[in-house]
């Protein structure tokens, strides 16, 4: 049975999923995402009180953000949000704003394909002004750069960061860059945790990141699945216990803004 903490959540957000609309083959059939429904995300984030998603765009399906797109002009119960890939400028961005994306995704990460870090500066130019953030797929040590690329960008650019930055829960150091780009402010940072534990089935080794991270930024700070887990290890991990490993590393008020709250600010739900 799900904690009291997890039992209490009735607008959770699951800040990081893909929707896949078919199978996507791999060059070497490593990484080969099978179709990702929003019934088949619901059917297990529902009873967990996860009910709004932000659909970021599958690194597979390059800049092609149609389907994302479709669900989000399908959407009549507010609950989806969307995070594009550009290649270049948007065609229609009123539309694709009006419908529910609130962010661009900067992949700089070599298994996705060549980095785009370089293009943080050229893409803020131009969703900014929209009301976006950018969101970035990178590791710790790139974040001095990412820092560094941000001083360049429009006023305004607000930054969010995949999967913990990649920390090592096994470097009791590994935090360091992330605390000191976050410190910069308006930086935030998702805690999605299957691409970082060593721990898939209850992840008990980021126990202490979780309440680090989420001590410091309280309010900058929000709760991702990576849902299917397209690039996981079987068995397939479970939200259930992603959820309670966080619930029980931080405040009941902690984990409440982390799943919620944090994630209706940064992505306009309320």
């Amino acid at each position: 049975m799900p904690s009291a903490a997890i039992e209490d959540l009735s607008r959770g957000c699951d800040c990081h999923i893909h929707a896949i609309p078919h199978p996507i083959p791999g060059p070497t059939g490593r990484y080969a995402p099978e179709a990702a429904t929003m019934a088949a995300h619901d059917a297990e984030a529902l009873p967990l009180g996860i009910t709004r998603k932000v659909l970021c765009q599958a690194s597979q399906l390059k800049d092609d953000n149609a389907h994302v797109l479709s669900l989000l002009e399908a959407d009549t119960e507010n609950r989806l949000r969307g995070v594009a890939i550009f290649d270049r400028r948007p065609a229609d961005p009123e539309r694709m704003t009006r419908a529910g994306f609130r962010a661009v995704r900067i992949l700089d990460n070599t298994r996705l394909g060549p980095s785009r870090l370089a293009d943080l500066v050229e893409q803020a130019e131009w969703v900014v002004p929209l009301g976006w953030h950018v969101e970035v797929n990178t590791a710790m040590d790139r974040l001095e750069e990412v820092s560094r690329l941000r001083k360049s960008a429009p006023e305004g650019t607000r930054l969010c960061l995949d999967h913990l930055a990649y920390a090592d829960p096994r470097d009791p150091d590994a935090l360091a860059p992330l605390f000191r780009l976050m410190d910069e402010g308006d930086v935030w940072v998702q805690l999605s945790p299957t691409r970082v534990s060593h721990d898939q089935a209850v992840f008990a080794d980021l126990g202490e990141i979780y309440g680090d991270v989420v001590t410091r930024y309280p309010d900058r700070c929000v709760w991702a699945s990576d849902w299917p887990h397209v690039n996981t290890p079987k068995p397939r991990p479970l939200m259930e216990a992603m959820l309670e490993r966080l619930a029980a590393s931080v405040t009941s008020a902690q984990f409440r803004a982390s799943v919620e709250d944090n994630a209706a600010a940064l992505y306009g739900f309320d």
